[in-house]
């Protein structure tokens, strides 16, 4: 905008800027509707996200609650809890929240949660990290250390949190 205040035609804008003609045509459009005092650009460009910050902290709380009901030890005559996929934790976004994504972004979504992409979904530490996030109150130790399987979720916080959700 300060090249075109400069006098700068919007050719020689476009081409300083890398951007087309009509880029620079359309940014000279929306300055001059606004006020000098106003600012120009109301909205956010890009795609508009999908989920708020409110969102994802209740996205995180659904994907602990939904794993703490099916952990656990079962009856024989139990059905196996199914397994967690980018594909189901998918279909949970979209049942939730109305919105869709690939399943890149799905995995996107839960590194940017959890902060580390080594451990997702079938490994223990990715749900400790999912039930630290959602439950604070058990920060540092929902995962223990089982010395013949390697890490494990606390069983006992497990049962804890599933009692609590009982209706």
């Amino acid at each position: 905008m300060a090249l075109l205040d400069e006098g700068m035609s919007q050719s020689d804008v476009s081409r300083e800027l890398s951007v087309t003609r009509q880029t620079v045509s359309r940014w000279a459009k929306l300055k001059a509707a606004y006020p000098d005092d106003e600012p120009w650009r109301k909205r956010p460009m890009g795609r508009p996200r999908g989920l708020t910050d409110e969102q994802k902290l209740a996205f995180v709380r659904l994907l602990a609650d939904s794993y703490v009901r099916e952990s656990g030890r079962r009856g024989r005559a139990a059905a196996k809890p199914a397994r967690w996929t980018l594909a189901r934790v998918r279909g949970l976004l979209q049942a939730q929240f109305g919105v869709s994504y690939s399943l890149a972004h799905v995995r996107n979504i839960l590194v940017s949660l959890i902060g580390d992409d080594q451990w997702l979904l079938s490994k223990p530490r990715f749900w400790a990290a999912v039930i630290e996030l959602a439950y604070p109150e058990y920060e540092g130790k929902v995962l223990v250390e089982d010395f013949e399987d390697g890490w494990e979720v606390n069983m006992k916080i497990l049962q804890e949190l599933r009692q609590a959700l009982r209706p």
